[in-house]
């Protein structure tokens, strides 16, 4: 199962880079002349920089945080060390969790909830 499955997303890929590659105009049919084009605009670096900042931040706030905790629950005889592996599996699952069932239950027909009255009265517009 994980050899087809790895088959198929290598066969996406290659039909990726193939499309990403096409270029009718150019004698051979493919050229690099959309990257250049890409690269060359200044847009693409505005629009990239917010998204790493934010990963920036967010891995070094959570390095801060994970290694000394990492660190002592390894490293150390503390009491009940046990209960931080249990803390990090559940910030794991437990955001997952209540995301999914919030999900499930925003808009269920059995729950009366200012959200579903709210688009009950403001249905979208079409176009």
């Amino acid at each position: 199962m994980t050899a087809g499955v790895m088959a198929v997303v290598l066969l996406l890929l290659v039909v990726l880079l193939e499309m990403s590659l096409e270029d009718p105009r150019a004698a051979s049919g493919y050229s690099l002349q959309s990257f250049r084009k890409l690269y060359a605009d200044p847009f693409l670096y505005e629009a990239l920089r917010n998204p790493l900042g934010m990963t920036g931040v967010s891995t070094f706030t959570a390095l801060f945080f994970a290694v000394p905790i990492a660190l002592v629950a390894e490293r150390t005889t503390l009491p009940r060390r046990s209960l931080i592996f249990l803390l990090m599996v559940a910030t794991a699952l437990i955001p997952g969790f209540f995301t999914a069932m919030g999900w499930k239950l925003l808009l269920h027909p059995r729950i009366d909830t200012d959200v579903q009255r709210c688009a009950a009265a403001h249905p979208p517009r079409a176009g």
